[in-house]
């Protein structure tokens, strides 16, 4: 059994991207009336106080406004920039899709309508309730959201006499003189098995080697 020491080990961020489908999700109209009608208006309208600051990004005062939060655990780090595609029920328009500054917007006779916002940090939607936006009930919404991954390397030198039998049967029937590695099991400090590799191909141990494990977590 080996164990590793912080030499033998190096990790770094990795920053990548992943796609999330959120279905049938209720989107909530308020009203003029309703009292999160006006903490709408305070953080996210024009000339106002903003809950991000992000370029071109202004959403247009209106009566009634459509509502949804993407959560936390669908947003991670934040959305990815137009990247955006939610689908409605509404029958004049296919799509409503980001235009990359926070701007969502729907196509009708090759004219782009702008419809709504949406802010890509705190994943807030907001739509206009109006003629092109109206009787909604709910949306499937895509999109792609910011991801990072902790990448560890693990460095193993492998002597060629380091491992002189194998744990199949085959081989100690067999006149190979020496055995071939197919998986690479880690184990913790407590003897538990944490990780396990199997490799595409089988490596072959009459040489010294160095193998580089490569573990995303």
């Amino acid at each position: 059994m080996r164990y590793f020491t912080k030499n033998d080990i190096s990790s770094e961020i990795i920053n990548a991207k992943k796609q999330e489908k959120l279905e049938d999700i209720d989107i909530t109209l308020y009203d003029g009336n309703d009292p999160f009608h006006s903490v709408i208006d305070l953080y996210f309208v024009k000339n106002k106080t903003k809950l991000e600051s992000i370029s071109n990004q202004v959403v247009e005062e209106s009566d009634n406004y459509y509502y949804y939060q993407i959560p936390f655990e669908n947003r991670g780090y934040g959305i990815i920039p137009t990247k955006v595609v939610i689908t409605t029920d509404v029958t004049d328009y296919e799509n409503i899709f980001d235009d990359g500054h926070g701007n969502l917007q729907v196509i009708i006779d090759e004219n782009k309508i702008k419809v709504g916002n949406i802010f890509y940090n705190s994943g807030v939607i907001l739509l206009y309730h109006n003629d092109l936006i109206e009787n909604i009930t709910s949306v499937d919404i895509i999109f792609k959201r910011k991801v990072e991954f902790l990448k560890r390397e693990y460095y193993v030198n492998v002597n060629r006499n380091e491992f002189p039998t194998s744990a199949n049967d085959t081989f100690l029937d067999s006149d190979a003189p020496y055995p071939y590695i197919t998986n690479i099991i880690l184990f913790n400090e407590y003897g538990e098995a944490i990780k396990k590799a199997s490799l595409s191909k089988p490596i072959k141990t009459e040489e010294d080697m160095l193998l580089i494990l490569e573990m995303f977590e």
